[in-house]
């Protein structure tokens, strides 16, 4: 028999859903449009294209972060499968970048700034700031250290190490700082991260060795699972790319995402009569629809609060919490959500919808365990959650190290290093016997000329008299100006070698000239003369 709801105004949630999304994902098209590409996504593999040496246009402008910043609370707000932790590394790389070239009137145009305005200065600042997103956003100054030279930073030393530990640190006490505010207690510093998960308790960290194998199985998972959202979400890419280009289509597309992503929230909890007793535990925004009184919708806690808060639930709320059913629903469509919303014109990253994906399914596993071994206590569903988030992130992104470091520090237990750790080295290799990662994917398709860190196949024995051009063009050490000023006008290089011939081997390069270099010494010469 169909039960009705005692709660009035239960009828109007999905009208009132699908306009908070309608308006979210639609308000950031209405400022600022050329700077809207260069703000969509999480802006990670810009980032990375920026750190490896290659010129990315507007990555670090001010009014990119403006729109970034914009966008992604409207699409939290519109309740779209995406994050907030990647565009916050878009967002401190755009601090940093803007730092380096900062002029204040009072210094002039030769102050000592004007240091930071070289490119490799602007380059370091732009890996500090990428590091303290990642630490503002998880609370992990040492994580957004490591994953800053992990994905990003090819050119780095040890003084550049400290200089980013000392950005992520000072980006973490400053938002400590700032939401201890907000929170009403000033000065008590509480508040590590946007993305803290909350300290696990040791039942949940308690783990035997024969469960090592249930977590490398985990990171198998994982892997294919990433693989998966990978192949799939680069084919989705390749169509909005061939098929999807004016401003208007890609309106239409956000607001098709956000109207799907509303619709099926509303009708797996219209559609699924799960039940459970409202208590201490249960979600601030726990529904009741259908259900009897004292009765809330299950699948209400995973729909009407925040991803963060959601993912807190699935890490710390105790067995019996969940049904199998609701989490599974629940995955399966977040999964299908996030690989839509990938790639979307839209600022927003893919950290927290694989974290929620991941606890689901990962929490799933733990249900299964539990039931085939309901009286040990170390089988205990919120472990494994832990666990899958981990896997799943790894899975697409790719990321192992640093992951590992983020995930320690932001459940704040160094127990679970272990697991972690060889849970996502299983997860990459797993992951990349099939796809490279989402990053690496979308860099591609960007057409980033990033070159891989290990050599194609195949190519060991290839010498660089076989891809080189024949002649080589090349300077003595004293030639004219005007000969300089032609070879470049007729030969589309940007490395020319400086040859000495008066050896008694003959031509031996002493060092090799870029473009800019050229053009600079060009400059210099002619202002010379006038």
């Amino acid at each position: 028999m169909l039960r009705t709801s005692t709660r009035r105004g239960s009828a109007i949630f999905l009208p009132l859903l699908l306009l908070k999304a309608m308006v979210g994902v639609s308000v950031p098209f209405l400022r600022f449009p050329p700077a809207i590409p260069a703000a969509s996504g999480s802006g990670v593999p810009a980032v990375i294209g920026y750190l490896n040496g290659v010129k990315m246009p507007h990555v670090v402008e001010v009014k990119v972060l403006i729109v970034r910043m914009l966008s992604t609370i409207l699409t939290c707000v519109g309740g779209l499968a995406g994050g907030k932790e990647g565009p916050m590394i878009h967002s401190g790389a755009i601090v940093g970048g803007s730092l380096a070239t900062l002029w204040l009137p009072c210094l002039g145009p030769h102050s000592v700034l004007h240091y930071f305005r070289q490119d490799h200065e602007k380059r370091d600042f732009v890996a500090g700031g990428s590091a303290a997103g990642v630490a503002a956003a998880f609370g992990a100054p040492v994580g957004g250290v490591l994953l800053s030279l992990e994905e990003g930073t090819s050119f780095w030393s040890l003084s550049l190490i400290w200089k980013i530990f000392l950005s992520s640190m000072v980006a973490t006490f400053t938002l400590n700082l700032s939401l201890s505010a907000v929170e009403g207690h000033p000065g008590q510093l509480t508040h590590p991260g946007l993305l803290f998960f909350g300290r696990l308790n040791d039942t949940i960290t308690k783990y035997e060795v024969f469960e090592l194998p249930i977590f490398i199985l985990m990171g198998v998972i994982g892997g294919l699972l990433g693989a998966v959202f990978v192949a799939i979400n680069m084919r989705l890419m390749v169509f909005r790319m061939k098929h999807i280009k004016k401003k208007w289509m890609k309106l239409l597309e956000v607001l098709f995402v956000g109207f799907l992503t509303a619709t099926c929230g509303m009708a797996s909890i219209y559609s699924l009569d799960y039940c459970r007793e409202f208590t201490k535990q249960s979600p601030k925004f726990a529904v009741q629809m259908f259900c009897h009184e004292n009765l809330h919708n299950e699948l209400s806690a995973f729909w009407f609060q925040k991803s963060e808060d959601t993912l807190r639930s699935l890490f710390h709320d105790p067995k019996g919490s969940y049904s199998v059913i609701p989490l599974l629903v629940f995955f399966l469509m977040y999964f299908s959500m996030s690989i839509m919303t990938t790639g979307l014109s839209v600022s927003a990253g893919v950290f927290v919808p694989a974290l929620l994906s991941g606890a689901a399914w990962g929490r799933l596993i733990g249900i299964g365990i539990q039931h085939f071994f309901p009286e040990a206590e170390w089988a205990e569903p919120a472990k494994y959650a832990v666990i899958g988030a981990a896997a799943h992130l790894g899975g697409i992104c790719r990321i192992s190290i640093s992951l590992t470091v983020m995930m320690i520090e932001a459940t704040g237990n160094i127990t679970f290093g272990l697991p972690l750790m060889l849970t996502l080295i299983t997860t990459k290799w797993i992951g990349d016997l099939f796809t490279e990662g989402v990053y690496e994917m979308q860099i591609y398709l960007n057409g980033v000329p990033l070159l891989p860190s290990a050599p194609p196949p195949l190519s060991s024995d290839i010498k660089a008299t076989d891809v080189m051009s024949a002649p080589p063009v090349v300077f003595p050490a004293k030639v004219k100006v005007a000969r300089i000023i032609d070879t470049l006008d007729n030969v589309p290089h940007n490395g020319f070698p400086i040859v000495d011939p008066s050896t008694s081997i003959g031509q031996v390069c002493i060092p090799l000239l870029n473009f800019r270099f050229i053009l600079s010494l060009i400059r210099i010469s002619l202002g010379k003369k006038n």
